[in-house]
């Protein structure tokens, strides 16, 4: 996902919150684990649980896979609810990711009607990812190349 791409291309990825700095993280692979952020220092790529493979489909929506830990980034429930949060699971969700402010991009469900956006919302480590209904920019390094 480069920051001049309006459509993001598959491959693996570290999510940066630009306000915090900081990044997605999934610290196991038991069903319902919280996605979390992560220090986004220099190292945060060493880190396989920062790491997130980005599946294009035929249809043009995403699957987001955790590179070390093989779940999926989902949500609790089939109608997620603002503050509620993104999770890990062995079953695949389907997502929006589109280009934002800046080239950095958004990840959301995929309703259209009432999308709800994933967000890194404080600057603090070991923050659990939650869902709001304003979207939070989020750049994307290549984390696996």
């Amino acid at each position: 996902m480069s920051a001049t791409s309006a459509t993001p291309a598959t491959g693996c990825y570290l999510f940066i919150n630009l306000e915090h700095s900081t990044v997605a993280s999934l610290s196991n692979g038991t069903a319902g684990t919280a996605v979390r952020s992560a220090d986004g220092g220099d190292n945060a790529g060493q880190d396989k649980r920062n790491r997130w493979n980005v599946a294009r489909l035929a249809n043009g929506k995403y699957t987001i896979q955790n590179y070390q830990q093989a779940s999926f980034a989902t949500t609790v429930g089939t109608n997620p609810t603002t503050g509620s949060n993104v999770v890990g699971s062995a079953t695949p969700k389907q997502w929006l990711i589109k280009a934002g402010s800046d080239g950095a991009f958004t990840i959301s469900t995929t309703s259209e009607a009432h999308p709800l956006f994933w967000g890194l919302i404080s600057q603090d480590v070991d923050t659990e990812a939650r869902f709001s209904i304003h979207p939070l920019d989020l750049t994307t390094a290549d984390a696996c190349g």
